[in-house]
């Protein structure tokens, strides 16, 4: 965590708890808890929060859906909002910005993250980024 401080120093213990939630999902700790520990590591090791101040636009749900026109995607991003209500316009972002980097790899992508139940932007990009490096390299295992 110390190293991930040091090179995004902007993170704030909410943002690491969401993540610990994310990754590990049978933890037993509390959101304060997290903040005050990382607060605590900043202090122990001298590490400046720096507030990266955020551009913040209304992010429209229909528009996105457009770019998502796949059986299944409406209730998947709803989903997805649903769980991380808290970070809706973040997720909602991702997918728009996957949308319009990898707009092959959609349907799929979409398909299989409602198969392995992964309700999560960053684990729709993973999946995302996964499928075109195993359709570059075509020798790796297939999903």
């Amino acid at each position: 965590m110390i190293n991930w401080l040091r090179e995004y120093p902007s993170l704030s213990g909410a943002q690491i708890y969401d993540w610990l939630l994310e990754n590990f999902s049978n933890i037993k700790v509390g959101e304060s808890t997290v903040r005050r520990y990382v607060n605590k590591m900043r202090e122990l090791y001298q590490i400046e929060k720096i507030d990266e101040p955020r551009e913040y636009e209304a992010v429209d749900d229909q528009p996105l859906l457009i770019l998502f026109p796949y059986e299944g995607a409406e209730q998947y991003i709803q989903d997805v909002c649903y769980t991380y209500g808290r970070y809706r316009r973040d997720q909602l972002l991702l997918f728009k910005k996957i949308a319009t980097e990898s707009p092959e790899w959609i349907s799929r992508a979409v398909e299989k993250c409602i198969q392995e139940k992964l309700y999560s932007a960053n684990e729709f990009r993973t999946l995302s980024l996964i499928l075109s490096v195993r359709k570059q390299n075509p020798e790796l295992k297939q999903l």
